[in-house]
């Protein structure tokens, strides 16, 4: 039926169908925490199977799944936050496949690690900020609740 399946080979784990798992992910994602999950895939499926699993992501996780950010034109300057990205499934993979090299994205690292640092830097900001805020409020009800 060209549905894919996903095991671990050479293990006595069951084989599971594509479709079931993504599902148990939807339903399961967010339970303890909104930010963003990201599956990583090592991908041995044909073409074929390919197209089913990027048919089945965009019908379950439907607007979990965000817009490209990687590719846009024009480009971002920075990759979105994690508060961006709440209730968001990421998906990071390679294709491996005896008809297909391994396929990888060309990435300036220089800039990448330079964007990276300047969000750490703006979540350093945001939440030093915040945290002042919310002392800011306790000392305020402290004051409140003392007068």
């Amino acid at each position: 039926d060209n549905q894919p399946i996903i095991y671990h080979g050479h293990t006595l784990t069951t084989k599971l169908s594509f479709r079931s798992v993504v599902e148990c992910i939807k339903q399961n994602a967010f339970t303890k925490s909104p930010y963003p999950v990201i599956l990583s895939l090592e991908n041995h499926c044909s073409f074929e199977q390919q197209l089913v699993m990027a048919k089945t992501f965009k019908e379950v996780f439907g607007d979990m799944l965000p817009e490209p950010f990687i590719k846009q034109d024009p480009p971002m300057v920075a990759l979105p936050s994690p508060e961006q990205l709440q209730k968001k499934i990421l998906l990071k993979g390679t294709i491996v496949d005896e008809e297909y090299e391994e396929v990888e994205e060309d990435i300036d690292h220089d800039k990448f690690v330079e964007t990276q640092q300047s969000q750490a830097s703006e979540y350093d900001s945001f939440t030093e900020s915040k945290e002042q805020t919310n002392m800011a409020t306790s000392i305020n009800n402290t004051t409140t609740l003392t007068q």
